[in-house]
């Protein structure tokens, strides 16, 4: 399946603006250019910062995070070193030491690590993940969180949550169609291509990117926020299990349409390298505390349940290998 194809140009000829989509395209790919190689990477290490317990909340944007949180705490907004989850592990963690650390994660790079990082891995797409929404529910990351809290009460321990980051488990998410970036193959065999084209499963930033299927910025919104509500509700009631300090952050966030820089075309999703205050401006959440933690180092420990996640998996979630 070629990107610039007969069908693909049907398609534009029946909506023209898919036309501004490619535009889009284009111009995101000359400005991610420009941000890697000359926008300075300011983001905070959050390893060196002081907690107990983080809480990431994978793709979620600081603005949205403000107007649906329901915590006590206090509320700043910093920068992340990453704009996709793979940047954002290999900018804090990938080769460092941080065996004092569990790290329990439903996002599915956590096999881009070295492995030997944490004092131990808990890799949840394998064990905890939901055929039917496709991804690993936030209640089951919750629950993982706790046992790891019993069983390693001398460590810091980080949970990663996949929501607010789609598939939109919500009921009003629910009624987008939406998969991962990669089309299932073609009838003849071919292997699809990750870049392009206009197809039925298109993820939900590329149906807006594109003008497809009527969706609008303002639904995707609610879905969005939906999802945050969503996983905000299990991580109330998981961090007032957890003794010591717990922040709440997130990874990254996400464009819906806002131009970027310098060249003001639209974006959509998370592209990576690029520093745009929507996509590297989270959350920075301190709850209150009584007392912290006392936590040893100790050398890695595999988590057997850990391996490369495929490709079905990825696409449900909308990321490219």
């Amino acid at each position: 399946m070629k990107k610039y194809s007969l069908k693909n140009l049907l398609t534009i000829i029946k909506n023209p603006q898919a036309i501004l989509g490619e535009v889009d395209a284009v111009g995101l790919k000359a400005n991610r250019w420009y941000h890697k190689r000359f926008s300075e990477n300011d983001g905070i290490h959050v390893a060196a910062e002081e907690w107990d317990n983080l809480i990431i909340l994978d793709g979620c944007r600081y603005d949205l995070f403000k107007a649906a949180h329901q915590l006590d705490g206090t509320l700043s907004a910093v920068k992340s070193r990453g704009s996709t989850s793979v940047e954002f592990l290999d900018e804090n963690f990938k080769g460092g030491t941080h065996h004092d650390t569990v790290y329990i994660t439903a996002n599915p790079y956590a096999h881009k690590l070295d492995g030997d990082e944490f004092h131990r891995i808990c890799d949840l797409m394998s064990s905890d993940w939901n055929e039917t929404e496709e991804t690993v529910m936030p209640d089951r990351v919750a629950e993982r969180m706790i046992e790891a809290a019993e069983t390693h009460p001398n460590k810091r321990l980080i949970a990663h949550f996949m929501q607010p980051h789609y598939p939109f488990i919500g009921e009003l998410g629910k009624e987008i169609g939406h998969r991962g970036y990669a089309p299932k193959q073609s009838e003849n065999g071919e292997s699809p291509d990750d870049n392009g084209g206009y197809r039925a499963d298109y993820t939900v930033w590329g149906k807006l990117q594109y003008n497809l299927d009527g969706l609008t910025k303002e639904l995707v919104w609610e879905a969005y926020r939906e999802n945050l509500e969503i996983v905000l509700k299990e991580v109330k009631q998981l961090v007032e299990k957890l003794d010591g300090k717990t922040v709440i952050t997130a990874d990254h966030g996400n464009l819906v349409g806002e131009r970027l820089s310098p060249i003001p075309v639209r974006g959509y999703g998370h592209p990576g390298y690029l520093r745009q205050d929507e996509l590297v401006l989270v959350p920075w959440m301190e709850l209150e505390y009584s007392s912290r933690r006392d936590v040893v180092a100790e050398p890695p420990v595999e988590d057997t349940e850990q391996q490369e996640v495929d490709r079905e998996k990825l696409e449900a979630l909308g990321y490219i290998e």
